[in-house]
């Protein structure tokens, strides 16, 4: 099934989110944004990969760690590699096998200064 979004953003299927590693801390879940997506139409090989900008912004300004930026593009190649050989669908089925799910209610969603954060503090977090 696609969906739309705002924008030129063309439809999609699958939004690949590229993020660190997620940790739990306490009763929360924090990971760090590295910017780049991948919207995959439902064909599961019509792609695009959005954010290059912010990836390059993100890297000039020392938001990211050269591991993170690396990780980043790594995971972008064998994510591309993935779609263009056709073989996406089978490797998200293969890992979390598609269908209806009764999933529980998402606790409330909120933000908070990044200071307030350790985990995620440049030189800290362990992807750094």
């Amino acid at each position: 099934m696609e969906t739309t979004a705002p924008g030129d953003v063309p439809p999609f299927a699958f939004n690949c989110h590229f993020a660190t590693q997620m940790r739990r801390q306490d009763d929360a879940v924090l990971a760090v944004d590295l910017w780049l997506d991948v919207l995959v139409r439902s064909d599961g090989t019509t792609h695009g990969v959005y954010d290059h900008d912010g990836f390059d912004q993100a890297i000039r300004h020392g938001w990211l760690s050269d591991r993170e930026a690396a990780g980043a593009r790594t995971g972008l190649e064998e994510l591309t590699d993935l779609i263009q050989r056709n073989a996406l669908v089978a490797f998200l089925a293969a890992a979390h096998p598609f269908g209806r799910t009764a999933a529980p209610a998402a606790p409330a969603m909120r933000s908070v200064p990044l200071g307030e954060v350790p985990l995620l503090q440049p030189d800290v977090r362990p992807s750094w």
